[in-house]
């Protein structure tokens, strides 16, 4: 995602990429990373440090675009960069158990827009839970 100049583009295209691999096959979805991540009390000491740092990798990268993106003028200078970071993150993530048929196409791309408008507008000290994302999660 780094290598994108535009930061909305780049994370745009990043929840693009995941819609597209969900209207594929769902038996292929996931990697070892985030199917592991969704056990993570349950996995050994090794494997949950492996979990958390690349997990803090993916939240790392999104921060790292979105002050690439407020240095650009292309992302609000009033959006904080670590909160919105650590809200992208678990999307990703999350995106996973609706993609392999707990929910529809449109609620993948509800998440898609709940992550752009984080992006747009999330504020330091905001209560930043997108109703869009809530609706989702109470449907």
């Amino acid at each position: 995602m780094q290598q994108w100049e535009e930061t909305k583009a780049a994370i745009h295209t990043l929840f693009d990429g995941l819609i597209d691999e969900a209207r594929g096959d769902v038996s292929n979805l996931g990697c070892f990373i985030f199917n592991t991540a969704q056990d993570l009390p349950n996995q050994p000491p090794e494997v949950a440090e492996v979990l958390r740092s690349s997990l803090a990798g993916i939240e790392s990268c999104f921060r790292e675009m979105i002050e690439k993106g407020k240095d650009s003028a292309q992302v609000p200078i009033s959006v904080d960069g670590p909160s919105t970071a650590q809200g992208l993150q678990p999307m990703v993530v999350g995106f996973r158990l609706p993609a392999r048929g707990a929910s529809g196409l449109p609620a993948l791309e509800a998440i898609r827009v709940g992550a752009m408008r984080l992006v747009e507008t999330n504020k330091k000290g905001a209560a930043h839970r997108p109703r869009l994302i809530r609706h989702i999660a109470c449907s």
